[in-house]
């Protein structure tokens, strides 16, 4: 896997995060059709630009890709 696939996820419009203080989980689809989780930070630097930090990404399992369409349904 590598880091420009995964961090392709961030442009998916229908991705979904969960942030936490430390962390945030965000499930989306990567440029080809792979839906990923991926554990990061956000860093907000300015008005437009954040920093993003992966911690971990992986393929979604089952149970996550059904929350993924769920969503978008």
């Amino acid at each position: 896997m590598n880091f420009r696939k995964v961090s392709s996820i961030f442009r998916d419009s229908c991705q979904l995060s969960i942030y936490d203080e430390d962390r945030s989980v965000t499930i989306g689809l990567d440029d080809g059709g792979v839906l990923r989780v991926v554990i990061h930070t956000f860093e907000q630097v300015d008005k437009f630009n954040c920093n993003i930090r992966i911690i971990s990404a992986r393929k979604a399992t089952n149970q996550k890709k059904e929350q993924y369409q769920t969503r978008i349904l």
